[in-house]
């Protein structure tokens, strides 16, 4: 008899639209809960995360990586000295870029913990970036 492995989780497809405003909250998160980021030849055991909105008991989060990304418009960089952004633990603040591809996670799974919060002005920032990466379209009037 043949063993048959489920096929890996994939994430939900993105929305026509970003959920508003989105909410900021920045997590320390466990990568084994996370899609993004498994294929890393170093695994790390937390990543940060930012959440986006939730859905019922699920957290709708865009996953990070420290490594520079430069120009790539799939990212948004959000620095660790940036003023606009409140760290619970000034001294664990790190670059960050924060991918477009939103994930489903479960806040208990993840172990996620509190990392920052944006300003509100970031917080829009975000808003507007997502809608232009997800859609094409520039922010509206």
């Amino acid at each position: 008899m043949l063993n048959h492995r489920p096929p890996p989780a994939s994430p939900p497809p993105p929305r026509a639209e970003p959920p508003e405003p989105v909410e900021g909250f920045i997590h320390w998160a466990r990568q084994a809960s996370l899609i993004f980021g498994r294929d890393r030849h170093a695994p790390v055991d937390f990543r940060p995360i930012m959440r986006v909105a939730r859905r019922d008991h699920d957290w709708v989060v865009l996953p990070s990586t420290t490594q520079r990304q430069g120009a790539n418009a799939n990212f948004f960089h959000i620095p660790a000295d940036s003023p606009d952004c409140v760290f619970t633990q000034p001294d664990q603040a790190c670059d960050a870029w924060y991918y477009r591809v939103y994930e489903c996670l479960d806040p208990a799974d993840c172990h996620a913990r509190p990392h920052g919060m944006l300003s509100q002005r970031l917080r829009l920032a975000v808003t507007e970036w997502l809608r232009h990466a997800w859609t094409g379209r520039e922010a509206r009037p």
